[in-house]
């Protein structure tokens, strides 16, 4: 899996394979972090929280949207590894906003 970084923030870029998701958690997870939840506690034993608790305000909001999204694709019928493509791709976009919009960048303290 390809990674793009992002104003210093990295963000995965999937192509949308025939992998299944135990949750709509992972798959929103595998769309904007481009690991499982399971994948991140492996890689970081040492962490008290979870791969939510450590991301910035920008990634917070892009996770919320992608939820939404989500729910919007559940409702039109769209399967998983089609969800997780457009998932991923917006993700890819809005984080490319987030981190250039100086409102985003005071809400993590890095004064434009």
């Amino acid at each position: 899996m390809a990674k793009i970084d992002v104003q210093g923030t990295p963000v995965a870029v999937i192509s949308g394979g025939a992998d299944d998701y135990a949750s709509d958690a992972d798959l929103l997870n595998m769309a904007l972090f481009g690991k499982t939840a399971k994948q991140w506690r492996d890689e970081n034993p040492d962490s008290k929280g979870n791969i939510r608790d450590e991301v910035n305000a920008s990634q917070l909001v892009c996770l919320a949207n992608l939820e939404t999204l989500n729910a919007h694709f559940i409702h039109q019928g769209l399967v998983q590894a089609e969800r997780l493509k457009q998932l991923n791709q917006t993700a890819m976009h809005q984080m490319k906003l987030l981190l250039a919009d100086a409102g985003a960048r005071r809400l993590e303290g890095n004064q434009p």
